[in-house]
């Protein structure tokens, strides 16, 4: 699935309106279609047709244009999928502003060393910390 990252900017979380849920048997997927829904203060990783679709709504809309979440162009000014289409300067940036670490962990495997060791230390500051990462 094709996702895109946006910045939420605020200090604390924002929730993009989910689409219609179906009912699960399964407890874990339906928490995990909720949480797919929720953005972390920092970088996040949406699904491009879920962004495309929210974009729509006139509350998200407010939101962009009050500059509180940002579409993260990539390299090519295009919007960036994954951590790995900004410049690295840019990836360990992010990177510092991400609250979310199952995210930042997903992030690690493949990344540069010196973006995967942003990431460890980021990782072990919000354990350290659980108020720094908002949870």
């Amino acid at each position: 699935m094709a996702t895109v990252l946006i910045m939420n900017n605020a200090d604390s979380f924002r929730a993009l309106p989910p689409p219609h849920i179906r009912r699960k048997p399964d407890a874990e997927k339906k928490l995990k279609a909720l949480q797919s829904h929720v953005l972390f203060p920092g970088l996040n990783e949406v699904g491009e047709d879920e962004w495309t679709e929210a974009k729509k709504l006139p509350v998200i809309a407010h939101l962009i244009e009050e500059k509180v979440l940002e579409e993260i162009k990539g390299k090519g000014k295009k919007a960036a999928s994954t951590l790995s289409d900004l410049k690295p300067e840019e990836q360990i940036k992010m990177v510092k502003e991400t609250t979310n670490a199952d995210l930042l962990q997903s992030w690690k495997d493949g990344a540069p060393a010196n973006v995967a060791k942003a990431i460890a230390d980021r990782i072990d500051e919000l354990k350290a910390d659980p108020k720094n990462g908002k949870k």
